[in-house]
């Protein structure tokens, strides 16, 4: 389940989509480079050189990015909707923050500027847990290097 996004201020495209293993799933990263355009590709073929795989255990990731540069990338692990906040790039995440719990198949959506909104469902309950998170540009996140 991909979620693309094209950087601003460029034509790069980010995609963040989840592998499965067989026995986990992990999110991987793939970048278009500065044309913004991916090669097509068969079934026994590599994606593209620019990409990070298995960055992190995860599943049916989305990510979106603020006006002001930053990403965030939110993804499912353990029955958890867990986001991460990212450079300008997409390429390098900090930790991650786990405000909900008790579903699956999360979502994310920019609301305005500085406030994005999360979604995660629990379809056996009928419960959706919403929450509107908010950018705040005094807190200084934290970066791991991209490998």
């Amino acid at each position: 389940m991909p979620s693309v996004i094209k950087l601003n201020n460029r034509n790069e495209l980010a995609a963040a989509m989840e592998a499965n293993t067989g026995n986990s799933y992990y999110i991987s990263f793939a970048y278009s480079g500065t044309d913004g355009e991916w090669t097509h590709l068969n079934v026994n073929q590599e994606g593209p050189a620019d990409r990070h795989d298995m960055a992190f255990p995860g599943s049916a990731p989305y990510i979106r990015q603020f006006p002001s540069g930053e990403t965030v990338v939110s993804y499912n692990r353990s029955n958890g909707f867990h986001l991460k906040m990212g450079d300008t790039a997409a390429h390098n995440f900090g930790d991650d923050y786990t405000p909900f719990t008790g579903g699956y198949w999360g979502s994310l959506e920019l609301e305005n500027s500085h406030q994005l909104i999360g979604v995660f469902p629990n379809p056996g309950s009928s419960v959706i847990k919403l929450a509107k998170f908010i950018l705040n540009h005094r807190i200084r996140q934290k970066h791991r290097p991209y490998k």
